[in-house]
């Protein structure tokens, strides 16, 4: 079943994508603006007449602001245009005299309703500056989330066969230096990874995606100074020693503002409605009402 917002989007797309099919409504292509209205358009002027409903400039604008952001002024008063057509061909048709297609629309009409009371009880939530400089400065100090990825610094060991990477290990294990074995092995690790170098230093780990497959994200993970491997890797295997990690800059609060703000939106919005279904309760004298979601 469909909720409430699923019901008005699908209305609006259908209803917009008719008059589209009349190769009437339109979309400003990228890159170009509208152009705005002449000056002397009152708000009080009539765009079009369908029977005897009217549309003014006014109202074309509040539907550009708050429905249709997308269309041009034409695409909109188009869209209006056949909403009216299908709307009144319906008054003036036999289906409602059917009883149950009389409660079909009655049900329909409550869902869009319904819709339209929690957009514009929801309308009014607002995100200030205060608040996402504070979400910013809260996930800088808990998470990486905003971030520019840390860098490590590493040394490798590649072999091209599992058997000779476990003679590595062992000779590792049996006490042989890591530093020592990667001089030893420094070429053939160059020709299985395509490093230019068997140490790389203060190195975004993704950037060698392309040389270690993904151990790249272990190399963000591992414990400090300890061997690893042998781990599968394209063109053969890698033993690795991670010997320091650096945290990555803060990216800067401009570049995450609107991430932010949309996350802070959708969570006061959430709250909002929660509010709004609770208020909506008590009012009808309802004890309870099931919680908004999906649904199997």
């Amino acid at each position: 079943m469909m909720n409430l917002q699923q019901w008005a989007v699908l209305v609006l797309v259908c209803v917009a994508g008719a008059a589209m099919a009349c190769g009437q409504a339109t979309t400003r292509p990228a890159g170009e603006t509208e152009q705005a209205a002449q000056p002397t358009t009152a708000p009080a002027t009539v765009m079009a007449q369908i029977g005897e409903k009217t549309l003014t400039w006014g109202e074309v604008e509040a539907l550009k602001a708050q429905r249709m952001p997308t269309l041009e002024s034409d695409g909109i008063i188009d869209v209006w245009k056949v909403t009216q057509v299908l709307a009144q061909a319906l008054q003036k048709s036999d289906l409602l005299k059917d009883p149950e297609r009389q409660k079909l629309y009655e049900y329909d009409m409550s869902q869009l309703q319904a819709n339209w009371y929690l957009r514009s009880m929801i309308a009014n939530v607002q995100v200030t500056d205060e608040e996402i400089a504070e979400f910013y400065e809260q996930r800088l100090a808990q998470s990486d989330e905003f971030r520019e990825p840390q860098t490590v610094t590493a040394k490798f060991i590649a072999a091209k066969e599992k058997e000779e990477a476990d003679k590595i290990r062992q000779r590792l294990i049996e006490g042989e230096d890591f530093d020592k074995l990667m001089e030893e092995y420094a070429e053939q690790t160059k020709q299985v990874t395509g490093l230019s170098d068997v140490m790389v230093e203060d190195i975004r780990a993704d950037r060698l995606r392309n040389n270690v497959g993904t151990q790249w994200q272990a190399l963000q993970q591992v414990q400090l100074d300890q061997p690893i491997g042998p781990r599968r890797i394209p063109g053969g295997y890698l033993m690795y020693k991670v010997t320091a990690r650096n945290e990555g800059p803060a990216k800067p609060l401009e570049e995450v503002r609107e991430t932010i703000r949309q996350r802070l939106l959708n969570s006061k919005q959430r709250e909002r409605h929660t509010e709004i279904l609770n208020e909506a309760k008590e009012q009808a004298g309802v004890e309870e009402l099931p919680q908004p979601g999906p649904r199997r």
